[in-house]
């Protein structure tokens, strides 16, 4: 017990010290209280007055100083013992159903109606304080851009690279995006959820039986239309307008009727966007409907047993004895009572906690990306590891979460195996996680898309294999088309770029994979073998890009040959490092500066391939649709 005991709001001892500098003032003047000392001796004053000097006036003194004592004991909150106690935490569920059609290029709303969605949405995901979101978006098919998280910063950073060309098929499907989302929220084991419709239109009549069913089912369907009541062409991006086969000019119109007939269907509420945020106080339900608090099974929570408010009841006798007259003690006991009846939690250990629990102050420092901070004030350790983990610390985030249990610890350390590309382990862990919650959905997703990222690196590793000998060839036929008059054939130098060139797509497409970083990881690493299949696809590009560098290397060959032959007069030991250095440095910032600047690529190649992945038979077929 003894090494368990200590104080959890020590700072409040610190009101001790105007306690006793009250005593020392009393003490000092109480000896100068009565103006007879100036004119009578002392020892005859006890015989003159009728009140004593010394001994009963310090009654109340004392008093009030052992109850400022233990008021003080009790703010300061003596704890020795622990209790495991459930952790809870509030899963409701917004699954936000986003239009990327053309027909949201429209510039009705300035800038264009996506520009404004993409707007209110973020809105909608700062008011998102607790509670999981998830975002889907749709055209001609729908697709999963994040699915139900508690992290809404990700979402947000996503919400900024959505554009219709991302979408390999164009329409206006939104029974496919309703319908996904619903898929989400029961894998996720929700019974109930708000799914959000962000859109201008639908192309599908059935949509309305789909929303139907899924009102039966205990979910609600809201509606926030986004237009106005004068359209406006849709811009093609070539400095025209879309135009459809007779070569009229689309103009697509806010089907107001349609879009409230659904929201009506789907048992929830319909609004037209506005400037203000009075659209999303009337989609979003009230905070109190959407409250759903489930335990977390593990782990749980370890509290420290406040004992202060104990100490209050050896206040009570002083409590009694200050109501006497003449006493000013009652007061200052009722004063001391009242501050020590506050909760301890809300008290502070140093400013910053006077207004924020410690939890509180670390899933603040992580959102706004101060995780320096975040590591250092985080007292559970699935804190302390999720800060490591966005800090890049993935060796020490995978200590953290090795020595823990539970599925949300099994499911953060497959994430930190598959950043460190340990997929085998990756997937065992995210079994793991499984076995313990079936219900995870994450974990389920992120073992799907390694294992099929491990079969990809298998076939694309037997073709790499068989199409071997035809690259060599390329690299002989490259080098020698390289060389130009001036030159010498066999300069090692020119090798050595000439690699660099061969090397080239895949250093950009790994460069373009770094920017997607805030895109789920085991996406981001299922895009990774994906980047090959593109670039066998731009070889005549490539080619053009490639006589254009060698033009380039020719240039800036000849001013460092010269500079190579100076050097080499004056010390010839120095020469080839600085050289090489140089031109290592020259080469890799023409590389930079050729990666593409596309932060939606992997979004784009991510739902092409599950576009091409879904079997055409599981997508209802029909005549064309509208494509915009």
């Amino acid at each position: 017990m003894s090494d368990a005991f200590h104080f959890l709001q020590p700072l409040w001892f610190l009101l001790l010290v105007p306690m006793a500098l009250l005593l020392w003032w009393s003490l000092q003047t109480e000896a100068d209280d009565s103006s007879w000392q100036q004119a009578c001796e002392r020892h005859l004053l006890p015989h003159l007055l009728n009140k004593p000097l010394a001994g009963g006036t310090r009654l109340p003194l004392w008093l009030l100083a052992t109850a400022w004592v233990l008021g003080v004991f009790a703010l300061a909150d003596p704890v020795w013992e622990q209790r495991a106690q459930p952790v809870y935490r509030n899963q409701a569920a917004v699954m936000v159903v986003l239009d990327l059609s053309r027909s949201m290029l429209s510039t009705d709303l300035t800038p264009s109606r996506l520009e404004r969605a993409r707007f209110k949405v973020a809105e909608m995901l700062k008011q998102r304080q607790e509670g999981q979101t998830g975002l889907v978006v749709f055209a001609g098919g729908a697709f999963v851009v994040s699915p139900l998280t508690s992290d809404t910063g990700t979402i947000q950073l996503l919400l900024q690279s959505l554009d219709p060309d991302l979408m390999p098929t164009q329409d206006s499907r939104a029974d496919l995006g309703i319908e996904l989302a619903v898929e989400r929220l029961q894998r996720a084991g929700l019974q109930q959820g708000e799914i959000v419709l962000v859109t201008d239109g639908y192309s599908d009549t059935r949509i309305l039986a789909v929303a139907a069913g899924l009102h039966e089912k205990g979910y609600r369907l809201s509606v926030l239309a986004v237009g106005s009541d004068t359209p406006a062409p849709i811009d093609d991006g070539k400095g025209g307008f879309l135009r459809d086969t007779q070569g009229a000019v689309i103009i697509p119109t806010l089907e107001v009727l349609q879009l409230q007939q659904l929201a009506a269907a789907g048992g929830g509420r319909y609004s037209l966007i506005s400037t203000d945020n009075t659209d999303l106080t009337r989609v979003l339900p009230p905070a109190s409907e959407l409250e759903v608090e489930v335990a977390i099974d593990s782990p749980l929570s370890d509290a420290w047993q406040s004992q202060g408010p104990w100490l209050l009841l050896l206040l009570l006798p002083l409590a009694a004895l200050a109501f006497r007259r003449g006493w000013l003690l009652g007061p200052v006991l009722v004063l001391i009572t009242t501050l020590s009846a506050i909760p301890a939690p809300a008290m502070a250990s140093d400013w910053d906690d006077l207004w924020q629990r410690r939890d509180q102050q670390t899933v603040q420092a992580l959102g706004s990306g101060d995780l320096v901070l975040a590591r250092q004030i985080a007292e559970h350790p699935l804190r302390q590891g999720e800060a490591a983990y966005r800090a890049g610390d993935y060796e020490d985030a995978l200590n953290i979460f090795t020595q823990l249990d539970g599925a949300q610890a099994d499911y953060n350390r497959g994430n930190t195996l598959a950043q460190l590309q340990r997929y085998k382990e990756a997937i065992a862990a995210y079994d793991q996680a499984l076995a313990s919650q079936p219900q995870l959905e994450d974990a389920a997703h992120n073992k799907a898309l390694l294992e099929e990222l491990m079969q990809l690196d298998a076939r694309e590793g037997e073709g790499e294999a068989s199409d071997e000998p035809s690259k060599e060839q390329g690299k002989s036929d490259g080098k020698g088309q390289g060389n130009t008059p001036g030159t010498e054939s066999g300069d090692p130098q020119d090798e050595q770029q000439q690699s660099e060139q061969q090397n080239e797509p895949q250093d950009g497409e790994q460069a373009n994979q770094e920017q997607g970083d805030n895109t789920d990881t085991t996406d981001e690493a299922a895009n990774q073998q994906q980047a090959p299949d593109e670039n066998t696809g731009d070889e005549n590009t490539e080619a053009d890009e490639n006589t254009e560098t060698d033009a380039e290397q020719q240039t800036q060959q000849e001013p460092d040959q010269e500079t190579s032959e100076n050097d080499n007069e004056s010390d010839d030991s120095d020469t080839p490092t600085e050289t090489t250095s140089t031109e290592q440095d020259q080469a890799d910032e023409r590389w930079l500066r050729r990666v593409p600047d596309d932060p939606g690529g992997l979004l784009r190649r991510k739902f092409l391939y599950q576009y091409r992945k879904r079997a055409i038979r599981e997508q209802p077929m029909g005549p064309q649709g509208q494509g915009w």
